[in-house]
């Protein structure tokens, strides 16, 4: 394998702002409601654009806080669509995200965005949003993105509390018609501090569950679990078939069987 580290970087996760409307529980960020007079303003935001553009082809992820609370935001998602780099886009489930706004986001041809679902249920999913109906305002915004022809990532976030509630997010991701998933492993910081991580005996049920069910639609993916690579690679080299996807498949259900059932990671 050759790496190209000239090609750097490849992604930029762009944090516009701190502000949302959301109070989760987990937020690393600490966000609030008002947006900070620090933040970089359209012309600084579009210099930087326009310097990334002229040096490398790096996809850009627009987040937040939410990056619908700055009023500029069509005007930078614009800017760096016609610049020519791939834009991505990952606001929050509130009355701003609005069907005319996922109608404006498909009209500049961006390549895809991200929603965030941490349980099966508007019970499970609203406590840890801190807002009730942000549950329903997901599933809805969901459909629209996928009817509006853009791409959608779901991501979901993994702790002891919501780690039995996966098979459950799983079935409503692949209702919704996403693309991908994304399973973000908790880091304890911001507001997260408070929360539960999941064992490591957790953790690589987990990996190998995903790994069992990301052959399909929706793929499957990790955020800070960097370590699923060794456990695919242990899966490889344990099957037979010189590490076929076939024999790849048959051999993380097995070793899934070691651990607990999928429907319940206790």
């Amino acid at each position: 394998m050759q790496f190209r580290f000239d090609a750097a970087p490849a992604r930029i996760y762009w944090e516009l702002t701190r502000a949302c409307d959301l109070a989760c529980t987990h937020c690393r960020a600490g966000a609030n409601a008002a947006c900070d007079p620090r933040e970089l303003s359209s012309a600084e935001i579009a210099r930087v654009v326009d310097e990334l553009a002229a040096e490398c082809q790096a996809t850009i992820i627009f987040t937040g806080g939410d990056p619908l609370k700055r009023r500029d935001f069509f005007e930078i998602v614009a800017h760096t669509v016609k610049a020519g780099l791939p834009c991505l886009v990952a606001p929050s489930a509130t009355p701003l995200l609005t069907s005319k706004v996922v109608a404006s986001l498909a009209s500049l041809r961006i390549g895809a965005m991200s929603l965030s679902l941490d349980g099966a249920t508007p019970s499970r999913h609203d406590a840890l949003r801190g807002v009730v109906g942000t549950f329903s305002r997901t599933i809805q915004a969901g459909r629209e993105i996928v009817e509006a022809g853009i791409s959608l990532q779901i991501n979901t976030l993994v702790t002891a509390d919501t780690i039995a509630d996966l098979p459950a997010i799983h079935r409503v991701v692949e209702h919704l018609g996403a693309d991908r998933w994304s399973l973000f492993f908790l880091i304890r910081t911001g507001r997260g501090q408070t929360l539960r991580q999941i064992t490591p005996v957790q953790a690589d049920a987990v990996m190998n569950w995903a790994l069992d069910i990301g052959h399909g639609r929706p793929i499957v993916t990790t955020t800070e679990a960097r370590q699923i690579a060794g456990v695919r690679m242990a899966l490889v080299l344990r099957c037979e078939g010189s590490g076929s996807e076939t024999a790849t498949v048959s051999c993380s259900s097995r070793t899934r069987a070691r651990f607990n059932p999928p429907d319940s990671f206790r």
